[in-house]
């Protein structure tokens, strides 16, 4: 792995987690390497895939439960604002008290949060809508890294008492090997008619000498 590494200024390198501030903590799961404010743009089409729901029971979507779909966001273009933060990522678990899981050894898991009506849905709508709603986010949900995506495993609600907050849960396989020579990842789905991406940069993501995803 390149020798990178980062400015003292950087705290969570700098101190253990235990020592982080509020205002740290903060920064670190909204505005840090491992949280980036997204790019939202209004693409139209995939009007009838929303954010699938959580509900008890479930198998191996990490023993997470079973999503189901929501309604329709309509045709109204309005202006939204999301983030994208690595939650399988070491720094982000720290400051999120995340235990270990099951799901976090097989999986990068990324959560996406924000003012979108899909993110973080929960409905009782009819359960049977499940596999066409996930089937739609695989189809528009992948990491790129030079050219070579990794797909959509898994998408799930994230649950009410969730420490990040309301989140739609997106699950790749760490079976694809991020490296440090990918240089880049770029994170891209589409909620209704909103496209979203945000790009993170590996260098950057370093906690405590190693790269963490």
């Amino acid at each position: 792995m390149p020798c990178w590494g980062f400015a003292a200024a950087e705290f969570w390198n700098a101190k253990p987690a235990a020592d982080w501030t509020p205002d740290e903590i903060q920064e670190m799961i909204t505005k840090s390497p491992w949280a980036k404010a997204a790019a939202v743009s209004f693409t139209g089409g995939f009007g009838g895939a929303v954010a699938p729901r959580m509900t008890r029971g479930g198998n191996v979507r990490g023993g997470r439960g079973t999503p189901t779909a929501g309604p329709p966001l309509g045709d109204v273009k309005q202006e939204f604002k999301a983030l994208v933060r690595w939650d399988s990522s070491l720094p982000i678990r720290d400051a999120l008290h995340l235990r270990p899981s099951n799901a976090i050894e097989k999986f990068y898991v990324l959560a996406v949060t924000g003012d979108l009506p899909m993110i973080g849905r929960r409905t009782d709508d009819d359960p049977a809508a499940e596999d066409r709603t996930v089937e739609m986010l695989k189809q528009y949900s992948h990491l790129d890294r030079k050219g070579d995506p990794i797909y959509l495993e898994d998408a799930l609600t994230s649950p009410a008492n969730y420490p990040g907050g309301p989140a739609t849960l997106f699950y790749f396989s760490r079976g694809d090997s991020i490296l440090p020579g990918d240089k880049q990842i770029t994170f891209s789905t589409k909620f209704g008619p909103y496209e979203i991406k945000a790009k993170f940069t590996l260098k950057e993501m370093l906690y405590h000498g190693k790269l963490e995803l």
